[in-house]
């Protein structure tokens, strides 16, 4: 009975850790949605779905494994994910349906 305990306390403060100290994504500065950049291209998607942190990590992982796309920023809370690609690989519409295949209902701002 302790050793039950002792685990759901240990996994308590596990969650707790991860839900204070996961990166919630940073705040999108660019006016426009679609700016250029050195490195090619930027656009913002919508994603709907992210229910927490991991959910947020999962959709930036998605984005970034994507061939062509440099960097992927998720804000969870505004729904928001900013991605940096090269369009002569990639393109908004391919990731936002990478980021679908995953659960996620998404599309991208104009």
């Amino acid at each position: 009975m302790q050793t039950a305990l002792t685990l759901i306390v240990a996994a308590m403060l596990i969650v707790l850790v991860l839900l204070v100290a996961w990166p919630r994504g940073s705040s999108l500065r660019n006016s426009s949605p679609r700016a250029a950049t050195a490195a090619g291209e930027t656009a913002t998607l919508t994603v709907d779905g992210m229910v927490c942190g991991a959910c947020a990590a999962r959709v930036g992982r998605i984005a970034a494994q994507v061939e062509g796309v440099h960097d992927a920023t998720v804000d969870r809370e505004q729904g928001r994910a900013q991605i940096a690609y090269d369009p002569a690989r990639t393109s908004p519409a391919t990731v936002a349906r990478a980021i679908a295949e995953a659960g996620f209902q998404t599309g991208v701002l104009p």
